[in-house]
């Protein structure tokens, strides 16, 4: 049975050869749904002889946690973009179309590596909402800016959005992306290992970098943030509090912190007011033991190089998905509410200096003025505003 399920696994994984990202997906499918029927109780060296003679010819085209994860997880991955994988379920064409779901922008821990009921299931059930879940390995808030991702921003009924890791992002020296150019070697290296080999040979240019990013970062946000017309909220998880790193930390140490590497308490501080609310979750490191889906059993997952492994201290645990819906759920409830009244009427966006502001008609045509944030300004600072007419909290005279 084995040798026929390795046959399989090899005729959908060299099926994707050359083609598009769609069809990676199908194969992807295809290979996982061929894994579950046919696997029995799986050795170690049935699992490894799985990825050797199947997923690791489709992580070597297309990488995606899927390849390594096959006995664990069914992501059931599919693409709205032709150009990136994502977790299933897709919501219909239908839902689509009509802006009924919920969209989920972030990484692997919005994705929910490891987790079959991750927090993207949790939360479709809990609002009887499909759920678009556009987290991928290793993303940058950048990410989602992609045009052909955009629409799906701007037709969301609400958008959450991950505080991303700081080192996915780059700038022009070093482009953004996992790996870029260490430009001592000319060699292709992961972003963390060139920003550190900067930091052991040049601590003063590494503190220059290391501003550029958190800077490109910041604007990327403001851009993310600027093309989400609906609710939106900003959703932190991490096992760290937000003023437990710092980039002055960095500097002395070394240390470029948890994730979401490389964010400190004031980058946090500069882009949650860009979001309607903004939602922390903290959580524990215990590590991850996973079960099989074919057996019920402890099984490992298999590292990129073919080893196998049975735990993990960097994703979030299985008891964090319901920590997630848990802290979002009273803030999702209020935004969903919002969005409905908010749909027929007319919104502006007036950009200060400093901070960006939502003016909204009421059902009387008067313009309600209140910050991204959902608190009103101070009155004093309301009467400050440049001048493109005279601004008051609950109505505006020309």
């Amino acid at each position: 049975m084995t040798k026929n399920l390795v046959q399989n696994l090899n005729e959908f994984s060299h099926f994707a050869c050359d083609t598009d990202v769609e069809e990676i997906a199908l194969s992807y499918r295809h290979a996982t749904s061929a894994a579950t029927m046919r696997c029995g109780i799986p050795t170690d060296a049935t699992r490894q002889s799985l990825w050797k003679n199947g997923f690791q010819n489709l992580y070597d085209q297309f990488p995606h946690y899927q390849a390594q994860d096959f006995e664990i997880v069914d992501y059931d991955l599919h693409s709205v973009d032709g150009e990136n994988l994502f977790r299933g379920p897709c919501p219909s064409a239908e839902d689509l179309k009509n802006g009924r779901y919920i969209c989920l922008v972030g990484a692997a821990q919005l994705l929910g590596r490891f987790h079959s009921d991750s927090f993207q299931h949790k939360l479709a059930r809990k609002f009887n909402l499909p759920v678009l879940n556009l987290s991928v390995p290793a993303a940058g808030p950048e990410f989602a800016l992609s045009p052909k991702l955009r629409p799906y921003l701007e037709n969301a009924q609400l958008t959450i959005v991950q505080v991303m890791s700081g080192r996915s992002i780059g700038c022009d020296e070093y482009p953004c992306g996992w790996k870029t150019t260490d430009l001592t070697t000319g060699e292709l290296r992961p972003r963390e290992a060139v920003l550190r080999s900067i930091w052991e040979t040049d601590v003063e240019k590494f503190g220059q970098v290391l501003r550029r990013w958190n800077d490109n970062y910041i604007r990327s946000y403001h851009a993310l943030a600027s093309a989400i017309p609906g609710p939106k909220m900003l959703l932190r998880v991490s096992p760290r509090g937000p003023g437990e790193w710092s980039a002055e930390l960095a500097t002395q140490t070394g240390n470029f912190g948890t994730f979401p590497q490389l964010v400190g308490e004031d980058t946090y501080a500069q882009i949650s007011p860009l979001f309607d609310q903004s939602v922390e979750v903290v959580h524990d490191l215990l590590g991850t033991r996973f079960l099989s889906r074919f057996t019920g059993l402890p099984c490992p997952f298999v590292e990129p190089t073919g080893a196998l492994s049975l735990s993990n201290r960097y994703y979030p645990p299985q008891s964090t998905q319901d920590q997630l819906l848990q802290a979002v759920a009273p803030v999702v409830e209020t935004l969903l509410s919002q969005e409905c009244l908010s749909q027929p009427v007319r919104t502006a966006i007036l950009n200060t200096a400093d901070r960006p502001f939502v003016f909204e008609m009421d059902e009387k045509g008067h313009l309600c003025f209140t910050t991204l944030s959902g608190k009103r300004p101070e009155k004093a600072f309301v009467n400050s505003l440049p001048k493109a007419g005279t601004y008051f909290l609950g109505e505006i005279l020309s």
